[in-house]
């Protein structure tokens, strides 16, 4: 179980082309060809990113923010590691590029998926770090809702290995390598220390479609904004 490209994991690639020799988009321009994969991700002018998450509470982002200023004081730099509290989110799914008149269609999707689901508790549990540079903040989900609500979310959307083989959680760091190895360091020793971490629980009632424009937020992160909210059980 995980979420996908907003949280650092890899997710669907929905729009791509051959590798082997680059590539001109529609601008003229060369995307090089890599060596390292098959294929290039080609972004549409127009498209959007999006994704559907499970947005916190403004209680439960302050007793974490709490918990990790104890642990991890900020420092003002020009890209601060640590994701703005206002960014913090369980994925449910990640649909990646979509033209905008997607949006309807998706929420309506989401709408069928929530009426079906009944509201359930969450809490945040723990902690640790993925590929040694993404802290994330794990969850603990009692009536073991999430696992079917991500793949009910996803449906015919979005790749089906999104949740495969990590646990959900909220990324609380992203590039603590491109800061440094003491940056990185210090990112990980505040995941451990945060590893008993237990905040409060909160009953989860509706889910929310995401739009991400990447680097256009705080600190360089990327800036979310809500395209629409679903209820559950209604």
């Amino acid at each position: 179980m995980a979420c996908a490209k907003e949280c650092g994991c890899r997710g669907a690639a929905p729009n791509t082309a051959s590798a082997k020799s680059g590539h001109k988009n529609s601008q003229g321009v060369l995307w090089p060809a890599r060596r390292d994969a098959a294929v290039v991700t080609l972004r549409n002018y127009g498209d959007m990113r999006v994704f559907a998450a499970i947005v916190l509470p403004t209680k439960i982002r302050d007793h974490l923010a709490q918990a990790l200023a104890m642990v991890a004081p900020r420092e003002r730099a020009p890209r601060d590691p640590w994701v703005p509290a206002v960014n913090w989110h369980i994925t449910l799914a990640f649909f990646g590029d979509q033209p905008e008149d997607m949006t309807a269609e998706l929420l309506a999707h989401l709408g069928e998926v929530s009426r079906r689901t009944p509201p359930f508790p969450l809490a945040l549990v723990g902690a640790g770090v993925f590929r040694q540079d993404i802290c994330w903040i794990g969850v603990a989900d009692p009536s073991q809702t999430l696992p079917e609500l991500a793949e009910q979310t996803r449906g015919s959307y979005a790749q089906a290995s999104q949740h495969a083989h990590n646990r959900f959680h909220v990324t609380v760091s992203r590039g603590g390598r491109a800061s440094g190895r003491q940056k990185a360091s210090l990112l990980a020793g505040a995941m451990s220390a945060l590893s008993v971490y237990r905040g409060p629980e909160w009953t989860v009632d509706q889910v929310v479609l995401m739009r991400s424009d990447l680097g256009e937020g705080v600190g360089g992160h990327p800036l979310y904004s809500q395209l629409g909210q679903v209820a559950l059980g209604r």
